[in-house]
């Protein structure tokens, strides 16, 4: 069909849609156009007909981070090199960190976004590394993006269970802190970027930082279903 419509001269009128494929990622100056001037994350096109460009606002509200859910390298890592696109694009945040929790080095454009913002970002791979308490310190003083690759798996951030009461002077524990930075963070320009391979393997250990997903799940499902076993959907928590 699409070559008989280039035929006739109709290509350009003509569209063939095809939701088995993944969408291009879009370029350089599609984020500086979109995100330069705007708070907010482009991450492809929606899996529509029109195929509209898929972005999410960040929002200054309490609790307001975003979730990647999914098992799919090819569209993690597409995933993630448009969120670090934009925000190399934008001006939205002083900082942009970057832990790496799977132990699988990124592609699909992190390397290059990464290099972009220079010494805005800042990635680590030793949870001992991560500076969370910096990061909550900071809240209402400087803005940043904390990328927490691979929540489900890192257990040193998952909340322990305990039915006593801290002590005074007792050190804050890895998930405290990044609860802290969760719930805090988004009203002063602080957000938190998750990406988690199964939502299920985090829902039971991770309830005390999702809670706010459940109160407030803006579920897109543009990214799924259609997808076979590529699939990757994204919660705006």
């Amino acid at each position: 069909m699409s070559e008989r419509a280039a035929h006739r001269g109709i290509a350009s009128k003509a569209k063939v849609f095809n939701g088995a494929n993944l969408p291009i990622r879009p370029t350089f100056d599609d984020f500086h156009v979109l995100c330069g001037q705007s708070r907010a994350l482009l991450l492809g096109e929606r899996l529509t007909f029109s195929s509209d460009a898929l972005s999410v606002p960040l929002v200054s509200r309490q609790a307001f981070n975003v979730l990647f859910s999914g098992y799919s390298d090819l569209i993690h890592d597409g995933m993630l090199g448009s969120s670090l696109a934009s925000m190399s694009s934008s001006h939205a945040f002083d900082d942009i960190v970057y832990y790496n929790g799977r132990g699988i080095e990124p592609r699909g454009g992190y390397g290059e976004a990464s290099l972009a913002m220079g010494e805005r970002f800042r990635a680590v791979s030793d949870i001992g590394q991560l500076p969370l308490q910096v990061i909550a310190d900071a809240i209402g003083k400087r803005r940043i993006a904390l990328i927490i690759d691979g929540l489900d798996g890192e257990k040193a951030l998952h909340p322990v269970q305990t039915f006593k009461a801290p002590r005074p002077g007792e050190p804050v524990t890895p998930s405290d802190l990044l609860k802290r930075i969760a719930e805090e963070g988004p009203r002063k320009g602080t957000f938190v970027f998750a990406f988690i391979d199964n939502w299920r393997r985090c829902a039971v250990p991770c309830k005390d930082f999702a809670q706010p997903v459940r109160a407030a799940r803006g579920l897109l499902h543009e990214r799924g279903r259609r997808r076979g076993s590529g699939q990757r959907r994204h919660r705006k928590i």
